[in-house]
């Protein structure tokens, strides 16, 4: 009984110990209550943050991405008009909160999305209150972004256009784009594969990444895929096919063919998957990319 009470005990510890490894980031999104008004424009944010996270206010949209902490959630994003693209005389103000809130990105320097990050130095939830301010504006960018998704939200890139995206911390990371007419990858720019639909894709907000892919991507170009069908080293290059062998060669118990590069990439990341859920504790680092 003794045994099987300290192995219990193990089991328990092992499992909290392996919780905080797990990502946090994660993102929340809501649409903006448009109260009307006309005149300068003037958006209020408020939500509630846990360590550090980053409000996003898009047109009539607001992204809330937690980086670390508890997950962060929206109390309520009022507007008397949609962000446009490029806002004249912009401005934040934080309005409530006991820690700091900056804007780390300018709409008129970012296609018209205003980033405003937010950090909360103590334990526990706290309520942050903001507002961005802006006298008119266009919704044609100053950048090349030229067209807007059904939402009304500017988008970047004529089609035929290319359009780079990287994650670098190994977390989601989104790149406006207008992928009306499809998204291809042209060019991995890392050494973890992209695999469409597992670290890459897209949708109406834009090409997204994940998992450390770092490439570039063709707009309207009929949404395929340089790492789709046959063998992985054919289709991402013998730079990125090796590594990925190599990796799954150190996590797979599996067969040795299982981490052949002669395989998709897609089979050999499924190997690594597996290998590094089994493994645990012990997985290798690079295994972090693939949960």
């Amino acid at each position: 009984m003794q045994k099987k009470a300290i192995f219990l005990a193990g089991t328990v510890l092992g499992l909290l110990l392996l919780a905080p490894a797990q990502s946090h980031a994660q993102d929340n999104t809501i649409r903006a209550n448009i109260k009307g008004g006309g005149g300068d424009g003037k958006c209020t944010f408020e939500v509630e943050v846990d360590e550090v996270a980053e409000v996003e206010i898009h047109g009539d949209q607001g992204y809330l991405r937690t980086i670390s902490g508890s997950p962060a959630r929206w109390r309520r994003l009022d507007c008397n008009q949609a962000l446009p693209a490029s806002p004249n005389n912009f401005q934040f103000k934080g309005i409530d909160g006991r820690g700091r809130q900056d804007l780390i990105r300018d709409p008129n320097s970012n296609g018209g999305v205003a980033v405003i990050r937010i950090e909360d130095p103590k334990n526990g939830r706290e309520g942050y209150t903001g507002d961005i301010m802006w006298r008119g504006g266009s919704n044609y960018p100053t950048n090349t972004r030229d067209r807007s998704d059904r939402y009304g939200r500017p988008v970047v890139g004529n089609a035929g256009s290319i359009v780079s995206c990287s994650s670098d911390d190994g977390r989601r990371r989104y790149c406006d784009a207008d992928t009306r007419n499809g998204v291809r990858l042209v060019r991995q720019r890392g050494g973890v594969a992209c695999e469409k639909d597992f670290s890459w894709g897209y949708d109406d907000r834009g090409v997204w990444v994940d998992r450390g892919c770092r490439a570039d991507f063709a707009l309207g170009d009929g949404g395929g895929s340089a790492s789709g069908g046959g063998g992985c080293l054919d289709a991402v290059g013998s730079s990125e096919a090796n590594r990925l062998a190599d990796q799954c060669r150190q996590v797979s118990r599996g067969s040795r063919s299982a981490c052949s590069v002669d395989n998709s990439c897609s089979s050999l990341t499924d190997e690594i998957r597996r290998g590094c859920a089994q493994l645990g504790r012990d997985a290798p680092n690079f295994c972090t990319l693939y949960r």
